[in-house]
């Protein structure tokens, strides 16, 4: 490992997969003290939050690739829109990054669509191939993990933002909206998800974004950030480490999803073990 001049920025060299880890401190004591704003959202409101913000107002088409969702029911493991001949905006539902021999119950929980099954089907879509595109997952991490000797249950949405070019180049993104605290949770089975296409892609880099944006005693707030920052570069073409975090602040005040939006399917069981992000 190596650090830069400010300490902020760590690279590891051992291998070829590796993360680029860029943090932000967090900007001054009111941020650092913020309290959520909003409702913290089970997978199901964030999900519907991606209807309300994007799908339900513009022509967003659906993949071909289906999976099974909360309440038993097929749903599109994404939808993309073509901004022109050669570039596509793509936002997946909510995945999530349990391990295979995880319970049903557990992945049900939390979405039931795994990340390693979005980037499948998103790398091998002949409709994408020979395009740009701009691929968004909003990932609800689950996983348990240690941080000063202490176990803990993960439950926080973040980002990952993967761009591919025509010549089938691919650099990855990785949003956390809480700053560098949050790195103790490791990321690499993210990484090994992009290993199974490396014969016929090239990565370009693997960058971490730990972004402070979200203040330290902020529990609540994370899904409300994600869906923000892909709304953001839907509108203006800017990712999550080119805004300020009093716009991005701001963003989440005035544009939440709303508590009791959500209705659940006429169809498809009830399923009461959804968890909160």
């Amino acid at each position: 490992m190596a650090d830069n001049d400010d300490g902020f920025e760590i690279v590891k060299k051992d291998f070829d997969f590796a993360w680029k880890k860029i943090s932000f401190p967090l900007s001054g004591l009111s941020n650092i003290l913020q309290c959520g704003k909003n409702q913290r959202l089970p997978a199901n409101e964030f999900d519907q939050g991606l209807e309300n913000y994007f799908f339900s107002k513009e022509k967003w088409q659906e993949s071909l690739g289906k999976y099974e969702n909360i309440y038993g029911l097929n749903s599109p493991i994404y939808h993309y829109k073509n901004l022109d001949n050669k570039n596509t905006i793509i936002i997946a539902n909510t995945a999530h990054d349990l391990p295979e021999d995880a319970s049903q119950t557990a992945k049900r929980a939390v979405g039931n669509l795994a990340f390693e099954k979005v980037v499948e089907k998103v790398f091998s879509d002949p409709v994408l191939a020979k395009k740009n595109i701009n691929l968004f997952v909003p990932l609800a991490e689950s996983r348990s993990y240690t941080a000063m000797f202490m176990t803990y249950q993960r439950a926080h949405y973040t980002l990952v933002h993967i761009n591919r070019d025509a010549a089938n180049e691919v650099s990855v993104n990785f949003y956390d909206s809480k700053g560098d605290l949050s790195s103790y949770y490791n990321l690499d089975h993210i990484l090994a998800a992009f290993k199974s296409f490396h014969s016929n892609h090239s990565y370009r880099d693997f960058n971490l974004y730990y972004l402070g944006h979200q203040g330290l005693t902020n529990n609540n707030d994370c899904g409300h950030y994600v869906l923000n920052y892909i709304a953001k570069f839907v509108e203006s073409g800017r990712l999550p480490h080119q805004l300020s975090a009093s716009e991005i602040n701001q963003a989440i005040t005035s544009n939440p999803v709303k508590s009791g939006e959500v209705q659940r399917p006429s169809q498809g069981p009830k399923d009461d073990n959804i968890l909160e992000f």
